[in-house]
This record gives C-alpha cells, sequence and structure tokens, in this order.
C-alpha cells in the first residue's frame, strides 16, 4: 500500500482534483481509490503487453506447438481483496464513540488534512505516529480533530479528559 503522501500525489496527478479537496476526504476513500487507479494502469500495461505477446505467439508458433500470451507475459491483473468499484461508491461508514461522560459522538472521517496536522504538531511521519501502542497525545490529537467538525465547542483538553480505556466505539 501507498504511503498518504504518495497516495495524494497519485491521485491528484490522476484526477486533476486540488490538494485541497483531496485532503479533505477520508483516509479509507484516498485507499480505495488509489487502488482502483493502481489496478486500471496494471490493466492498460497488460493489454498493451498482451498485442504485443499475441504476434510473438503468432511468430513462433508452429503446427506442433501454439504458444499463448499468458504464457509469456503471465496472467492479467488482479484486484486486491475488498476493493473495487463498489467500497468507492459507499458513503463512509459513520462512527460513534461511547465517552467517559456516557454519550455517544459522532467522529468525522479521518483526513489526509487531519493527518497532516498531527505530522505537523509532533513532527513526525503519519507512519511513525499510528504505529501500535500509539503515543497518548497523538491520539488525543486524532481524535479531537474527528471530534472538532460535529462538536466544535470541545477542546482538545476536555477531549483528553473524557478518553478512559472503557470508551466504547460504535459503528454506525
Amino acid at each position: 500500500m501507498l504511503q498518504h503522501n504518495e497516495t495524494i500525489t497519485l491521485i491528484a496527478r490522476e484526477t486533476g482534483w486540488s490538494l485541497e479537496y483531496i485532503r479533505n476526504q477520508p483516509i479509507s476513500y484516498l485507499n480505495a481509490l488509489a487502488e482502483e487507479i493502481s489496478y486500471q494502469r496494471a490493466v492498460e500495461a497488460y493489454e498493451r503487453a498482451y498485442n504485443t505477446a499475441l504476434i510473438i505467439c503468432a511468430l513462433v508458433s508452429d503446427h506442433r506447438r501454439r504458444y499463448k500470451p499468458v504464457e509469456i507475459i503471465g496472467h492479467p491483473p488482479q484486484r486486491r481483496f475488498g476493493m473495487g468499484t463498489a467500497k468507492l461508491a459507499k458513503e463512509p461508514k459513520t462512527e460513534k464513540l461511547r465517552l467517559a461522560d456516557g454519550k455517544e459522538y459522532i467522529l468525522a472521517p479521518l483526513t489526509a488534512n487531519m493527518m497532516a496536522e498531527v505530522e505537523d504538531r509532533f513532527d513526525k511521519p503519519w507512519e511513525e505516529l499510528a504505529i501500535t501502542p500509539m503515543r497518548k497525545r497523538p491520539l488525543i490529537m486524532i481524535l479531537w480533530l474527528r471530534l472538532r467538525e460535529n462538536y466544535p465547542e470541545l477542546t482538545e483538553e476536555q477531549v483528553g479528559n473524557l478518553l478512559t480505556a472503557d470508551m466504547e466505539l460504535i459503528n454506525g
């Protein structure tokens, strides 16, 4: 899988979308889109190679042995498990979180902008920050960023105080 900066670059180059627009999309959507773009590129390359392989097969085949293009270039590319147009068409799942105050909070999808904000604050790449077990400060900030859209009155400190070991993630 591509790192998120490579994913953003690939999507910007292939779609012409602005970086700001891309960075406001949910990460799961961007990853699925990047996978689909990579798959489509591989299919196009395979089709060109297949045509060349057909010519080679015609030249080297005779009455004793008929060669097939897959013997020269292999099988066509396959989508990775779980990726594809069905995943791209779905709306992001609504995630809810029950915090220490007993209330359910709706989490906004994690976007590249949110990831960049965390990277900037801690001066580390996302991949390094997201390694389990995650340090508590980045975790609090990520949760606060995901809550901020729906609950702008919550401060990062308040979110940290509401974050306990017995919080409950509720998938909608």
